[in-house]
């Protein structure tokens, strides 16, 4: 606005002068007390232009050392200034000449000098006015009135003028009225009346300009757009985790002096490094586990040092047993030509986890038997595992599958083995001043997955670094193991030590592009929760909330009827509920390490506001199944974690993708449907006999159960008489 403000003040300028010249000339020919004040009104207008000018020069000037944030205050001074000339020259004169025409009156004998020159003023302080406004409308906010959007102006040249403008305009008509009355009526007083009103506009028009001028001298904020467009800034940008109130000054019309608290993730160093792991982590091919878990952890290791432990094959571990040890070499299926159509070393994700070997010739209907596609997104290769049933297969994207000849032979090769081994898992324990725990798990068990796994294992092990050279008030607990059955198996491993642990968080999906969300503990309401819901507040962060639902992670297992831990879960992009979820589209491209480091730093807050706490008084709020048993309640027979019920027909062996929204409980168990080789239930039936089971911790009935889960209570005794059946619940008589 500088550039017109000065188009704009050169115009004033030029035509007050003349103006002022022209007023003088016919105040002097007929002795008009009001011409004579509006020709000192001009004049008084013409020097201010001058000082206008003097003031946006020096405004322009280079910050110097003396004074950093340059010279754009020059402008308000001058302004004030300005202000301070129209009250003492042009008010105070015209008032004073006004009670000098009142005290010695006189009729102008010939007005037509005074009616030209105001009519001629007239016009081109209006039309000088009109220029004004529309150059000031060019850049004033659409959405505010002319007056607002003057009045909370931060260019004091720009208003000034328009306010002179005006102030001229209302004085011309002043003068032409008192001349006009005055020469009508004969009345001698009436232009001395003119002169003091014309007097008592100045001083108003001064009182405004100084009041203004003041404030911005005084340093004004910004208005509350600006404002807004700088907390839209900081809360769009990645590198930010949380931010303080904003304050503004003006230091010119286009110079604003912001300071602002701002909690920045770590550095670019830390950028880099995470950026660097992702890299060296997302090709191994993980399962629950082989030399691709033992890669793995040994990665992290380097990093920051932890304990890797192994458990061995056939180990029993509560109701399931450690597996042989799965490794591969390499797994393809050529068609007759030799071309692979389908090839493991191109993308993990193309074998069926855990297959088993096989090397021979099958037509293209037999082969079909073994491939996993998505139809609904044919362009992607889809995630499958079969642990716990021997099969091998491959997956791949619909429309590949399309390509192929169904009159062709094909060669399969998957170079596997199965057989006795290990399950390797990780743990560290930082010990604090108390002996009660939070634990921080992650799982490491998937392929190529970047959201899903990989990012939780590279949040597990940066907040690892973060505490363990600390020495903290609550001690924690750091395990990072296969999904489900690495957690039942450090369970059974340790279950003494599960007593101490008040709560926990489960580390998983933290590195999408989508907003943040919170699954709650089983509780809902216990301190953990608390804590995630005020810190989110606090970072002013929008998230997601989600109940407790028992699909999900290893908060199951660490949840269950025998330990009752409350596990939390703070996501980027939440398991199940994003398309890429468990398909080759979860890759490096679908997170970032910006995002990743955001749910880094919500959790290095969290970690300090549970240090806040005093821990006698952070409880675990456990259930104990030999306390508070009721008549009628159900009792789970297998409360260690989840009993296996894969050898009870009772659950897939074919894991993998399942889309399963968990925003609302009273709908989402209609929409749980699983493709796979159960039969004799539908798929939601999965999910309601692991509702059962995780609440068959004998104080429970069935109608509570249906409160709770809100399923109605014909279904839970159609399921509940399955389980009893198969000798996994009782009802306490």
């Amino acid at each position: 606005m500088a550039g017109n403000s000065n188009v704009a003040i050169y115009g004033a300028i030029g035509a007050n002068l003349l103006i002022a010249i022209s007023k003088f000339t016919a105040s002097f020919f007929t002795g008009s007390s009001a011409m004579l004040a509006e020709g000192i009104h001009s004049l008084v207008d013409t020097g201010n232009g001058l000082l206008l000018l003097l003031g946006i020069k020096r405004s322009k000037q280079k910050p110097t050392k003396l004074h950093p944030f340059g010279y754009g205050k020059e402008v308000y001074f001058w302004s004030f200034v300005v202000s301070v000339l129209i009250f003492a020259l042009g008010g105070g004169f015209a008032i004073y000449e006004g009670i000098h025409a009142l005290q010695d009156p006189h009729i102008t004998e010939d007005p037509t000098w005074n009616y030209i020159v105001l009519i001629a003023a007239l016009i081109f302080e209006g039309t000088a006015l009109i220029l004004a406004l529309k150059t000031f409308n060019k850049s004033r906010a659409k959405s505010k009135n002319l007056i607002s959007s003057i009045v909370q102006s931060k260019d004091a040249a720009t208003f000034a003028v328009i306010i002179e403008d005006t102030a001229a305009v209302i004085g011309l008509a002043v003068a032409l009225i008192g001349v006009v009355l005055s020469q009508w009526l004969q009345n001698p007083y009436i232009d001395g009346i003119a002169s003091i009103a014309i007097g008592a506009i100045l001083l108003t028009v001064a009182t405004f300009l100084a009041h203004e001028s003041k404030g911005l001298l005084l340093g004004e904020s910004a208005r509350p757009e600006v404002l807004l467009q700088v907390q839209n800034i900081l809360e769009n940008n990645v590198h930010v985790v949380e931010f303080g109130l904003p304050q503004t000054m003006h230091f010119g019309p286009e110079s604003i002096l912001l300071i602002v608290e701002v909690d920045l993730e770590d550095s670019l160093e830390l950028l880099k490094e995470t950026d660097n792991i992702l890299k060296e982590l997302f090709p191994i091919c993980r399962s629950i586990t082989g030399n691709g878990v033992r890669k793995t952890l040994s990665i992290l290791k380097s990093i920051t040092d932890f304990e890797i432990k192994e458990i061995p094959s056939g180990t029993k571990v509560y109701d399931w047993e450690i597996p042989n040890e799965w490794n591969i070499e390499d797994a393809y299926v050529e068609n007759s030509s030799g071309k692979k159509v389908i090839d493991f070393k191109k993308n993990n994700l193309h074998v069926l986890n855990y297959s088993i070997p096989f090397n021979g010739k099958v037509s293209f209907n037999e082969l079909k038997e073994h491939l996993y596609t998505l139809p609904d997104l044919p362009n992607v290769i889809p995630y499958r595992t079969s642990y716990y049933k021997k099969r091998w297969g491959f997956c791949l994207a619909h429309n590949e599958l399309k390509k192929f000849d169904e009159n062709d032979v094909y060669h399969v090769n998957i170079k596997s083995t199965l057989k006795p081994g290990n399950l390797t898992y990780g743990e560290y324990f930082v010990k604090g001043n108390s002996d009660k725990e939070i634990l921080f798990s992650t799982y490491c068990c998937h392929p190529s997955l970047a959201n899903d796994n990989l990012s939780g294992m590279v949040l597990w092990i940066l907040m690892l670094r973060e505490l363990k050279n600390k020495k903290p008030n609550y001690s924690y607990r750091f395990i990072i193991s296969p999904e489900t059955i690495g957690a039942i198996a450090y369970l059974a491993e340790n279950e003494q030590n599960m007593k101490n642990i008040c709560a926990g968080f489960i580390f998983t999906c933290v590195a999408g592009s989508g907003k943040f969300s919170y699954k709650s503990s089983y509780l809902e309401n216990h301190t953990i929760d608390k804590i995630v819901h005020k810190r989110m507040k606090k970072s002013r962060i929008n998230y997601s909330l989600y109940p407790f639902d028992i699909n999900g992670s290893d908060e199951r297992q660490f949840s269950s009827p025998a330990f009752r831990i409350p596990i939390g879960t703070i996501c980027k992009d939440k398991y199940y509920e994003y398309d890429n979820y468990h398909t080759s589209l979860d890759d490096l491209d679908f997170i970032t390490s910006e995002y990743l480091l955001q749910t880094f730093e919500i959790y290095k807050k969290i970690f300090s506001d549970i240090e806040m706490l005093d821990p006698i008084n952070m409880t675990n709020e456990k259930t104990i199944l030999l306390n508070n048993k009721k008549k009628g309640a159900l009792i789970s027979l297998y409360p260690y974690g989840e009993p296996f019920l894969s050898k009870k027909g009772l659950y897939t062996t074919l894991g993998g993708r399942y889309l399963q929204p968990a925003h609302d409980l009273k709908k989402n168990h209609e929409k749980r449907l699983y493709k796979d080789e159960i039969k004799q239930f539908l798929g939601r039936d999965l999910s309601v006999i692991l509702w059962i089971l995780f609440h068959a911790d004998g104080t429970k009935t069935i109608k509570d159960i249906s409160k709770i889960t809100h399923i109605d209570e014909i279904h839970l005794e159609k399921m509940i008489k399955v389980l009893i059946e198969v000798k996994l619940v009782r009802i306490l008589k």
